[in-house]
């Protein structure tokens, strides 16, 4: 009886041992079956995996460790008021109130970095076999980026991509994201000391191009004898022909030679520019009659104080820096009392730099500093450049950023920022298209739109005008 009993323990084990033994081998069979002959990837997606799907198929992260070892941990914000925010950029736009505009282009320097982030990251999936395959970008669906004071910038791109395969009906579409940050250098490589003392005497000479009214040429020329230091010079330049925006430039030459006459002893002095506004024949002539000083640049309706002037001495430095303020271009002081809303008072100052009394001209690069030597030096290289091409043909429009991006080409240092000393003041600007080209129309038509008002305060004009229209 025991023997019996002892014999069938043994046979269950057996049968057990078997069972299991079969189970193993089927499961085995049936995952390299649908990875080898069911032609299942281990990199899709299972919703797209043809036949089924595969049991390798998941999410995979990648860090690196080096990078993840000197990366500072984000601030960790003590109330909502503290957040760093997120801002949102697809292929062409950044979504912010930036300048007051909900959407802005990606130009410039923002342009760039997100496209080098983009191709960075592309190049880490590839480099760590994300799913194991090779990618081709597509296009970029959703970016997020914010720059952090202890951390760095750090960035989260949804990238659409898709796999390289032999047969163009194996590749496979994707949305990968990979997650960024840039991180600060060391403090001991990203801190120098430089002394750069200006001396208080160092000489300026301002080199103002005179079209416009007689009352902006008398408020500029009385602005720059009130500020004038010891050896600062004052250039301007007529033209023969028409101003900027069609005015007759050359009338302004009589109420000139009063001015110097009024002021003697304050450097004053004018060159007649042949033909039509010209900004690069009037820097071109203006320059070679500057002596070994530094040069600002500026037009007859601006205004400006001592702190322009001080760094202007403090920003320049020969063969290396060079400074390009963005100025405050003032609203017309009539649309910014009539725009003003509602519960707000409308005798403001309208010097102040606020949304309702102007807005920064980013777009603007004609107010330049720079020592005369370098500026020289540029103006020769984009009038030799300019007899090359073959439409010799610059508008003044294009003449400061041209200029802008020949300092940049010369790995020159500069400095481009808003100056909250230096204001284009309001005056009224007539557009005919009799005197003007057609580019330099527009150019004045939308000048002179900017110049009117912000878009809230033109609204505001506008339905008012409607209300009163219906009394």
């Amino acid at each position: 009886m025991k023997r019996l009993l002892w014999s069938k323990i043994a046979l269950g084990l057996l049968l057990g041992f078997l069972a299991r033994l079969s189970f193993e081998i089927l499961r085995s069979k049936s995952y390299s079956g649908s990875i080898l002959h069911k032609r299942c990837s281990p990199c899709e997606d299972a919703s797209k995996v043809r036949g089924v799907p595969c049991p390798f198929c998941g999410a995979k992260s990648v860090v690196s460790s080096n990078e993840k070892s000197r990366i500072n941990e984000p601030y960790k914000p003590r109330g909502m008021y503290e957040i760093t925010r997120w801002l949102y950029f697809d292929q062409s736009n950044l979504y912010d109130i930036i300048d007051g505009e909900p959407v802005v282009a990606l130009v410039g320097g923002t342009y760039e970095e997100t496209r080098a982030v983009t191709q960075v990251a592309l190049e880490y999936i590839n480099a760590n076999e994300m799913l194991g395959k090779t990618w081709d970008l597509e296009s970029l669906q959703d970016g997020y980026m914010r720059t952090d004071a202890l951390r760095g910038t750090d960035y989260m791109l949804d990238l659409n991509v898709k796999s390289k395969e032999k047969y163009q009906s194996e590749s496979v579409k994707t949305t990968l994201r990979v997650r960024m940050v840039h991180p600060f250098e060391p403090k001991k490589d990203s801190i120098s000391l430089v002394s750069n003392k200006a001396m208080p005497d160092t000489r300026i000479h301002i080199f103002a191009l005179a079209s416009g009214t007689e009352e902006s040429l008398e408020r500029f020329v009385k602005r720059y004898t009130e500020l004038r230091a010891k050896d600062d010079r004052l250039t301007l330049a007529l033209f023969d022909g028409k101003g900027e925006f069609g005015d007759e430039s050359g009338t302004l030459k009589p109420h000139l030679d009063e001015l110097i006459r009024r002021y003697p002893t304050s450097e004053i002095n004018y060159i007649d520019i042949p033909g039509d506004y010209s900004f690069l024949n009037a820097l071109h002539q203006g320059v070679k009659r500057a002596d070994d000083s530094i040069i600002l640049t500026l037009k007859i309706d601006m205004h400006y104080g001592h702190e322009l002037l001080q760094r202007c001495r403090m920003l320049t430095v020969l063969n290396r820096r060079v400074y390009f303020p963005t100025a405050f271009g003032q609203y017309d002081p009539e649309i910014i009392e009539r725009g003003m809303p509602t519960g707000k008072p409308k005798n403001v100052n309208k010097m102040d730099i606020t949304k309702f009394t102007g807005y920064w001209m980013r777009d603007t690069y004609d107010y330049a500093c720079a020592h005369s030597g370098d500026l020289s030096q540029a103006i020769d290289k984009l009038l030799l450049s300019r007899s090359r091409a073959t439409d010799d043909t610059l508008s003044h429009t294009d003449v400061g950023k041209s200029l802008y991006d020949l300092f940049l080409s010369e790995n020159f240092d500069v400095i481009s920022s808003v100056e909250p000393d230096l204001m284009r003041l309001f005056t009224k600007i007539n557009c005919d298209m009799r005197f003007l080209p057609d580019g330099e129309y527009e150019h004045c038509l939308r000048s002179a739109a900017k110049m009117l008002g912000s878009k809230p305060a033109m609204s505001m004009v506008y339905l008012t005008e409607i209300a009163m229209r219906k009394l």
